[in-house]
């Protein structure tokens, strides 16, 4: 869609990680938070996306704001299904929901009026359950229990605002009425941003104001003037000013919340310089035996360089190895005891960096039962020879080993050596050393088998 244009657009991401609802209508405005590339490391709404493409367990939508900055962002936390309005009763009940999904679990805080929920809050009679759930249950209703709800829903993601609804008891009590919501702001890093409102009060009491950034009530301070007036001034902006600004207005009875209004930052310093990852490597899920493959593509300053890391070790190119310094990594001949997380860094000239993961999940047909091929054998020697057991067997992944002399375990010392190997020795035996001797092995799956021999010395 062309920046600045009257859109609508919908649809579903399928991912491994869920299905995540596009959903954009009117100009450039969306419920949805997304999640810039590591190297912003900020949250923002999104105006305008299209559908560039789908890897597994991510959806990567192309960005475009009026700012015509242009990044890769990934869905990281929606509301499919807001709190719908109710009329109640005094003295009744009053059931809200939302819907939501996001990349990882969810938490909720209610809120009546941009005050959260917690247990009262001071109305009295009023009971709240649920304030910090997906369900909330308002009980014993009172004439004051009236204004704009909503819920404020976060993730590891970050943070959003489900659309505000009305809580109606039938009391003579009127919410203030907003005759003109606060408007856009784009403006360059160091300039000030202002927002208006204008309303009625519709009550008994005066009109009070407070000021809100992507939720959280603004205080006045060197920068932020007007905070808990009709007219807020943000001087000096940065980029960590970007986000959806509103407004609470209180009545003394009741309070409406504005819509929210978008405040973009842009020019030098409004977006971090380094590589940005514009594919990120996918989970890899490969058989025991075969090979596993990833790949990362970046944009950056200069040329870029690459450190790819297995469970927080750097890799290095070696016989099963290659590509640990470049964009595209193959681990060969994997093994169980592979799986894990891969790494890879990117760091572009100026030193800046950026980095993702991926999974490593070994398994399938390639896995063989543990079994012993080639059991030691018994041996007849004499006095002060020295002494072999092996044994050989095959099973998943790695196999660790324990040999016993009698029952108990044997370790690496005195005349005993390869204790926890496929080969024991035992040099300049005597009849002290006879007896059984059993090895024990065990594969990654965690499944075991033994195997006995027998020492004579004469």
């Amino acid at each position: 869609v062309e920046v600045g244009a009257e859109s609508k657009m919908s649809g579903k991401i399928n991912a491994d990680t869920g299905a995540y609802k596009i959903d954009i209508t009117g100009k450039g405005k969306s419920q949805h938070v997304v999640e810039a590339s590591t190297n912003l490391g900020k949250w923002e709404s999104i105006r305008h996306v299209k559908i560039e493409g789908e890897s597994k367990g991510e959806a990567f939508l192309d960005f475009e704001s009026r700012a015509k900055s242009s990044r890769f962002y990934r869905v990281g936390l929606s509301v499919e299904k807001p709190p719908q309005k109710k009329n109640g009763t005094v003295g009744g009940n009053a059931d809200f929901s939302v819907e939501a999904s996001g990349s990882s679990d969810l938490t909720y805080e209610w809120r009546l009026n941009g005050r959260p929920l917690e247990g009262s809050i001071g109305l009295d009679g009023l009971n709240v359950n649920g304030a910090a759930s997906a369900n909330l249950s308002l009980q014993n209703l009172t004439d004051v229990s009236v204004g704009t709800l909503e819920v404020v829903i976060k993730n590891e993601s970050g943070a959003m605002i489900s659309s505000k609804t009305i809580l109606d008891v039938g009391a003579q009590v009127s919410l203030p009425e907003i005759t003109a919501e606060p408007e856009d702001e784009v403006v360059e890093v160091g300039q000030k941003a202002e927002f208006a409102v204008d309303a009625q009060a519709k009550g008994q009491g005066d009109l009070t104001f407070q000021w809100r950034l992507n939720g959280e009530p603004l205080e006045n301070s060197a920068r932020i003037s007007g905070a808990t007036s009709s007219e807020l001034t943000i001087s000096e902006t940065t980029k960590a000013d970007a986000g959806a600004v509103d407004v609470v207005v209180d009545n003394g009875s009741s309070a409406a919340i504005s819509s929210s209004a978008d405040l973009v930052v842009t020019g030098e310093g409004a977006l971090p310089k380094g590589p940005i990852l514009t594919l990120a490597p996918s989970d890899s899920r490969v058989e025991v035996g075969g090979s596993a493959n990833f790949s990362v593509e970046a944009e950056g300053e200069g040329e870029l360089s690459y450190e790819w890391f297995h469970n927080g070790t750097k890799l290095s190119n070696n016989a099963e190895v290659s590509g640990a310094a470049s964009a595209s990594l193959t681990m060969e001949n994997v093994e169980e005891a592979d799986a894990g997380s891969v790494k890879v860094v990117v760091t572009d000239e100026s030193g800046a960096t950026v980095e993702s993961s991926a999974n490593l999940e070994v398994s399938g047909s390639g896995s063989s039962e543990l079994a012993i091929i080639s059991p030691p054998e018994d041996k007849n020697v004499s006095s002060g020879t020295t002494v072999s057991f092996s044994v050989e067997a095959e099973g998943s992944g790695s196999l660790d080993y324990q040999w016993f002399h009698n029952g108990n375990e044997l370790s690496n010392e005195g005349n005993v050596s390869g204790a926890t190997s496929a080969t024991l020795t035992l040099e300049s035996v005597t009849t002290v050393d006879g007896g059984t001797y059993k090895v024990k092995v065990t594969d990654t799956t965690g499944a075991q088998t033994e195997s006995v021999a027998t020492l004579t010395v004469l």
